[in-house]
C-alpha cells in the first residue's frame, strides 16, 4: 500500500517483503531453501528537487517489523527464527 501527497513531496508505504534463496551444503550434497519475510513501513520526504547536475534528495524513516528467517536443516528440522524489529533511516540521491 502506498500514499503520496500532492506534488509527491511526502510518501508513505507499507509492504510485505520476502524472498527465497536456494542453499547448497557441498559436504552433504544437499539443496535446501532459506526464506526471509518481513513487514516494512516507511515515511519519506523529498527535501530537494534535483536540478541540472544536482540530485533529488529524499529522506526517510521507517521500521522493519516481524522479520523472520526459516531454514530447513537435515539434523535439527525446520529452524524458524525471529530477527525482531528494527528502526530504519534512509538518504536517497536520484539523478
Amino acid at each position: 500500500m502506498q500514499w503520496q501527497s500532492p506534488g509527491q513531496v511526502w510518501a508513505f508505504r507499507v509492504e510485505r517483503n520476502g524472498d527465497r534463496w536456494a542453499t547448497l551444503d557441498k559436504d552433504r550434497e544437499v539443496e535446501s531453501a532459506l526464506y526471509l519475510r518481513e513487514w516494512r513501513a516507511q515515511l519519506t520526504y523529498r527535501a530537494h528537487q534535483g536540478k541540472q547536475s544536482w540530485p533529488t534528495i529524499i529522506l526517510g524513516i521507517g521500521a522493519s517489523l516481524a522479520t523472520r528467517v526459516q531454514y530447513k536443516d537435515l539434523n535439527t528440522g525446520t529452524e524458524d527464527l525471529s530477527l525482531g524489529d528494527a528502526l530504519l533511516a534512509s538518504l536517497r540521491l536520484d539523478w
